[in-house]
């Protein structure tokens, strides 16, 4: 004797998921099925068929699920709201304009660049 759990979704009759929320019970004729936190998807008509030698016995029970809002609107900290909007409206720094210094000599390095012969992978190497 075995159990088949199904959900009416397309294709219908489709075996439920293994998953973690979803938890068939079935011993010595208790049958059961519990789904751990339910979210809006589980909604939907849930059918059980109970089969042995002798034949087979189908129930079937229909779920709905009453969402609450997966967006949180509201503020979880109210008192930093203010601070935040005047943070926003806040012009942003500027840089004040500083003229560029004349140069009348051509770029010379004051020591050459040394090699680096080991370095660990994964380390800063530093020229």
């Amino acid at each position: 004797q075995y159990v088949d759990w199904s959900r009416e979704v397309v294709p219908p009759g489709k075996p439920l998921p293994s998953a973690s929320r979803f938890h068939i019970t079935f011993d010595f004729g208790y049958v059961a099925l519990d789904i751990g936190h339910c979210v809006p998807e589980d909604a939907g008509e849930y059918s059980v068929k109970a089969i042995n030698n002798l034949g087979q016995c189908t129930s079937s029970i229909n779920l709905k699920v009453i969402a609450k809002g997966s967006i949180i609107l509201d503020s979880q900290r109210p008192e930093g709201l203010e601070k935040i909007r005047q943070l926003e409206e806040a012009q942003p720094f500027q840089r004040p304009e500083v003229p560029e210094a004349v140069t009348r000599q051509r770029p010379v390095f004051t020591q050459p660049l040394q090699n680096i012969d080991s370095i660990a992978e994964g380390a800063t190497a530093h020229f």
